[in-house]
């Protein structure tokens, strides 16, 4: 979509315009092909000449003439291109919510393809970009790793039922964690210095609420289910002084095994520290 001539249109160039055969005597007929070919050259290339523009500084808010449409920044204008330029993984991601198998392996390769090509050209443009911006391609970054790693682990069917359920589930909430931040970013006027650095800390936290706990008791019990001591488990949530657990393992039912539990037990049971609950604040 972004990307200006592909392999395939190349080769048919060639392949129409062989060196050393003369295919065509006709010199307004060959013009008249070349002239084409240059157009669809245009076409192809237009959201790629249009993401060209300037990355240097917010130029303003938002302003109205005469109850006109808006008129937007220099800055809003530049985050609406990056928003378009990774508009597929959002696609994806609404594909992938659905969870239909098929839907979801079919449109991977789709997904890959579209994501490598809009990497270059955000790659391309990332050194004129303001910090805000860089942030809001890394969030799309790490959204894709996780969409395109899930995908993976559908197609894989060593992987036992209910821990493949379970890994889906946490890579969900992952997904949710950076929806919320790329929400603020799209609203954003521009983020002061220490907004910033409180918005990296969110960042961070999101990694550190997906990090694997052990159970250190003979067991945990999660939705009548006894955990035994050494598995692994996941906090998704904290609310009233209690913790929403998720195992991360082989499950008997095929389904993976959630269930809300006090913190005094999550603490007492597992590697889990009180202290980790500063990560779920907002």
């Amino acid at each position: 979509m972004y990307s200006s001539v592909d392999s395939q249109e190349m080769a048919l160039f060639r392949q129409n315009f062989p060196m050393g055969k003369k295919l065509m005597k006709n010199k307004n007929m060959v013009l008249s092909l070349i002239l084409g070919f240059a157009m669809s050259i245009a076409v192809n290339s237009a959201h790629a000449q249009e993401f060209k523009m300037e990355f240097r500084d917010n130029s303003g808010p938002v302003v109205t003439q005469n109850n006109e449409k808006p008129v937007f920044s220099k800055f809003e204008k530049q985050r609406n291109l990056i928003l378009e330029l990774f508009a597929c993984v959002d696609q994806y991601e609404a594909v992938f919510r659905e969870m239909k198998y098929l839907n979801v392996l079919g449109k991977l390769p789709e997904l890959k393809i579209k994501f490598q090509q809009a990497e270059k050209l955000f790659r391309r443009n990332e050194a004129k970009m303001n910090e805000e911006l860089k942030i809001l391609g890394s969030l799309y970054f790490a959204k894709y790793q996780i969409l395109s790693g899930l995908g993976d682990i559908l197609k894989d069917m060593r992987i036992d039922s209910g821990y493949r359920a379970a890994l889906v589930r946490s890579g969900s909430a992952v997904l949710n964690n950076y929806n919320n931040l790329i929400d603020r970013l799209k609203v954003s006027k521009g983020l002061t210095e220490n907004e910033l650095g409180e918005f990296k800390l969110q960042m961070a936290n999101i990694t550190r609420r997906n990090q694997k706990y052990s159970i250190t008791s003979k067991y945990l019990q999660l939705a009548g289910e006894k955990i035994p001591g050494g598995e692994k488990i996941i906090v998704l949530e904290i609310k009233d002084k209690k913790a929403l657990v998720l195992y991360m393992g082989p499950t008997p039912s095929n389904q993976q095994i959630e269930d809300w539990i006090s913190l005094r037990d999550l603490e007492k049971r597992s590697t889990w520290t009180r202290s980790n609950a500063d990560f779920y604040r907002e």
